[in-house]
């Protein structure tokens, strides 16, 4: 599950219908009832949502400073029970990484993860990109940058 902040400073968390079994959960949407393998836990409506619905949600919702408290209970609950971490299985997920540099607060620590092809690697998320440090025989680093591009470690030549 992973934590983010939608422009409105609202807090959500990307999750799997996997991660609302463990709070009781179906994975089902809360506000279309369609069933979604991925989506997204809300806090402050103590919801699950589909991708659709909660792109929709996030166009009009509003940051009610009365809600705070009941934002932060429910986050708190929810993370006493479901893992937090940032899980980066699609790197070419563009919403996905940009979701992730807006929440670059959210993630101040290298955390290990995978790359696109299963190797292991530290990652590290930034306002601006997100850095994979590779570890295998000659340690690399692989850059997404917010507008798009991606650093590509370069062959040393000898």
């Amino acid at each position: 599950m992973e934590k983010i902040k939608i422009p409105n400073g609202l807090f959500a968390y990307r999750a799997t219908a996997e991660d609302t079994f463990k709070i009781g959960g179906f994975g089902t949407c809360d506000d279309c009832g369609q069933f979604a393998v991925k989506g997204y836990l809300v806090p402050v409506l103590n919801h699950y949502q589909c991708p659709k619905c909660f792109h929709e949600f996030k166009s009009f919702a509003k940051n009610y400073p009365e809600d705070r408290p009941f934002e932060q209970r429910t986050m708190e609950y929810f993370e006493s029970k479901i893992p937090l971490g940032a899980e980066i299985s699609d790197w070419s997920d563009r919403e996905h990484l940009l979701e992730l540099m807006d929440s670059a607060d959210l993630y101040p620590y290298v955390f290990t993860g995978d790359t696109d092809d299963g190797q292991t690697c530290l990652i590290y998320i930034h306002s601006d990109l997100i850095v994979q440090f590779i570890n295998e025989e000659k340690p690399r680093a692989r850059i997404y940058h917010r507008d798009g591009t991606i650093d590509e470690p370069k062959e040393e030549t000898s």
